[in-house]
């Protein structure tokens, strides 16, 4: 189905029309966080993205060939701190994790949606998820023994390519989506 390359699937921006199957993702790919099935059900209702969220958060989906969804990322930039980016989300379906999804949805992230001032990328990790974070640069920042932990990975600008402006960001979001 998958392999480690990206070329099984492409990175699009997802529409706030597509919030269902987003929340029905993030279901599935909590399966792997071994909750008990109650404490799963809340969670997974206390994680699902509302129609505001659309409004202020930005997402880009990981879809097959047959246009199924099979991973998603969301990010929020920090209205306080201009040089800082929220990674929301990162989350893979079960049948896809290990494929190499969640690391090109993190890379394009990184690479296509980060203004040139952004230098911190910041998330909360589940324990399920600290080594994948790890693997690719993050550090804690936050280890009180509490889940999810924080983490935070520095941007380094790049000297190879200029980094996207603001404004190349939103026009990212504004076009057209095809599939």
């Amino acid at each position: 189905m998958f392999d480690d390359k990206n070329d099984h699937f492409t990175i699009k921006p997802i529409s706030p029309d597509e919030r269902h199957v987003v929340n029905n993702l993030l279901g599935r790919s909590i399966e792997r966080w071994k909750l008990a099935p109650r404490v799963h059900r809340l969670a997974a209702s206390a994680l699902a993205y509302r129609e505001d969220d659309f409004k202020r958060m930005h997402f880009v989906g990981a879809f097959d060939f047959g246009s199924k969804l099979q991973g998603f990322a969301s990010i929020e930039f920090d209205a306080n701190v201009s040089s800082r980016c929220e990674l929301h989300g990162l989350y893979v379906h079960p049948a896809a994790q290990g494929h190499g999804v969640g690391s090109a949805l993190l890379q394009h992230v990184i690479d296509e949606m980060l203004p040139g001032n952004v230098t911190s990328l910041e998330a909360r990790a589940h324990r399920s998820s600290k080594f994948f974070f790890l693997e690719r640069d993050f550090i804690f920042v936050e280890l009180d023994g509490l889940e999810p932990c924080r983490i935070r990975r520095s941007i380094a600008p790049s000297t190879q390519f200029p980094k996207n402006t603001m404004d190349d960001v939103k026009s990212y979001f504004t076009r057209p989506l095809t599939r």
